[in-house]
């Protein structure tokens, strides 16, 4: 885990397969950041699902 002032940060070693496409959960309780994480990820050929909270994440 990075700590990057206030936020932190998981790295994650592998990705989940969802029919052959890697598939990406995006929580951040900023929704403009999270948005934005999320196109910038589908435009790199990921799936992305999003989430507000760690809560509603899992």
């Amino acid at each position: 885990m990075h700590n990057h002032g206030q936020t932190q940060y998981r790295s994650w070693q592998g990705a989940c397969h969802q029919g052959g496409k890697q598939a990406i959960l995006v929580t951040d309780d900023s929704n403009i950041a999270r948005k934005t994480m999320a196109k910038n990820l589908e435009y790199y050929g990921f799936e992305t699902f999003e989430a507000p909270s760690g809560t509603e994440g899992l």
